[in-house]
């Protein structure tokens, strides 16, 4: 998570590689979200 990053670090990186960490992440969290609301394994690759 990006709160847990090295404050240092987070500077050092360009905002294109920040962004696309976060949106990955986001992702993430939607596909839990979606399983955990029992969409199956089709609705999700789709």
């Amino acid at each position: 998570m990006a709160v847990d990053a090295s404050p240092l670090l987070m500077v050092k990186l360009p905002l294109e590689f920040k962004m696309l960490g976060m949106g990955l992440h986001e992702d993430f969290d939607k596909l839990s979200a979606d399983t955990q609301d029992g969409i199956n394994k089709d609705q999700i690759i789709h």
